[in-house]
């Protein structure tokens, strides 16, 4: 995306910040996103966590999957809390987003969540 009068990345940048002060469910997640990957914006562990976890309160299912799943792992700056990622993870595949559908499939598959390997969700995870 191209711009006129000058850097692309910034005034994205700068739109997305502006969208997300003001409410909006999608830009905290794209704000993350790039912060996190450090594509647009350098690289920042604790403040993609923050924008991460604002977007996913204010229900974007790819931020709670995302929550979820970096809590599950404890990367991307959070320390890990399986319980926590979990709950993040229900919340965004009941919400019909697919990966983290799988990603849930595969910690109960593989038992990560208390209680040990659980076949019977992982395989309703996997067909959902």
């Amino acid at each position: 995306m191209t711009t006129v009068g000058g850097d692309s990345s910034f005034f994205q940048t700068t739109a997305f910040t502006c969208l997300a002060d003001g409410g909006s469910v999608d830009a905290p997640y794209y704000i993350a996103f790039e912060l996190r990957e450090g594509g647009c914006l350098p690289r920042d562990d604790q403040g993609s966590a923050r924008w991460l976890r604002l977007g996913a309160e204010r229900g974007d299912e790819r931020a709670q999957g995302l929550l979820g799943e970096s809590l599950v792992r404890g990367e991307g700056g959070f320390a890990r809390d399986v319980a926590e990622g979990r709950t993040w993870l229900l919340k965004s595949a009941a919400a019909g987003y697919v990966p983290a559908q799988m990603t849930l499939a595969s910690c109960f598959e593989h038992g990560l969540f208390e209680g040990g390997a659980d076949r019977e969700s992982a395989v309703h995870w996997y067909t959902k």
